[in-house]
């Protein structure tokens, strides 16, 4: 599962690109007339540390049900098929303060792509079976991954907790087994009826847009509940005097031990039939786009 990401840059630097244009306090833009390319960052002022009492993990947890669950009108696997030939994805990603979601694309698909993104961020459908999904692989980093593969993730994640103890800012984003556990689909639904309003929302695009397509983003996301803007007050953090140091056991030698010595059996064989599509074809757009990304082309 991807790791929710700590930081974001609202402004998109693209090759070529110059100032942004801030039309008022809802729309950013960077126009560049020769890039091939649009990029796409939407922002929204709530983060992790918006999560109720218990339920931490909920904001990164919405999040991603949004980006990579059904939509009203198509189910997860259907919009993977579309972006697919489009070489373009839709990513997600939560803060202590904020909620990003950004894609980029060719300009030769850029109304196709738009059309998905917008209905995937517009038209969540957070069904039962995706939600399931989605918290498993929550459950399963935090066991699995963070636990016992990524000592330094793990290492920082306990300093910033044990830093901003008793604060909105004292668990890591992805939230905690139990808390995970306790969430339900009810509270991802009411998490995003309550804080993914228009009051919330800022609008980044960079690229090779023009203004009415701009125009035309802003009226789609104005779609979005009125709302009032999510605030939270500053955690007041205790000033440190002293040593302080926290340990952390975790089982490491001892399970290996105990599994070199255990007996293993295959118990049943299971076989499945897989589908592989090859690669999309280099065509002029995707050509372009990959000179853009790996290159700085533009």
């Amino acid at each position: 599962m991807r790791k929710t990401i700590a930081t974001f840059v609202l402004l998109l630097v693209v090759v070529g690109m110059g100032c942004g244009k801030k039309l008022d306090d809802k729309i950013v833009l960077l126009t560049a007339e020769n890039d091939p390319t649009v990029s796409f960052r939407i922002l929204f002022n709530v983060g992790s540390q918006n999560d109720p009492q218990g339920k931490e993990g909920l904001a990164a947890l919405t999040a991603t049900l949004i980006t990579e669950g059904s939509t009203q009108k198509h189910s997860y696997e259907e919009i993977l098929g579309l972006l697919y030939p489009m070489a373009a994805s839709i990513f997600d990603g939560v803060d202590k303060e904020m909620t990003a979601f950004s894609g980029r694309t060719h300009v030769d698909n850029l109304d196709n792509y738009y059309a998905l993104f917008k209905e995937v961020l517009l038209e969540p459908a957070f069904k039962p079976e995706d939600f399931e999904r989605v918290k498993s692989d929550y459950l399963n980093y935090i066991k699995t991954s963070l636990r016992y593969s990524q000592d330094e993730v793990l290492g920082k994640e306990i300093l910033y907790e044990f830093i901003f103890a008793g604060t909105p800012y004292g668990h890591n984003e992805s939230g905690h087994v139990k808390s995970l556990e306790s969430i339900t689909l009810d509270d991802v639904k009411k998490f995003y009826e309550t804080h993914y309003t228009w009051a919330n929302v800022t609008i980044g695009l960079g690229g090779g847009f023009d203004k009415r397509f701009a125009r035309d983003v802003k009226k789609d996301f104005k779609t979005l509940p009125k709302g009032q803007p999510t605030t939270v007050p500053p955690p007041a953090v205790a000033a440190t005097r002293g040593l302080h140091v926290k340990i952390v056991e975790k089982d490491a030698t001892a399970t290996l031990v105990n599994l070199e010595k255990a007996t293993y059996a295959i118990s049943d064989i299971v076989t499945r039939r897989v589908k592989s599509k090859p690669a999309p074809p280099f065509i002029t757009s995707t050509l372009q786009q990959a000179a853009s990304n790996r290159m700085g082309f533009t």
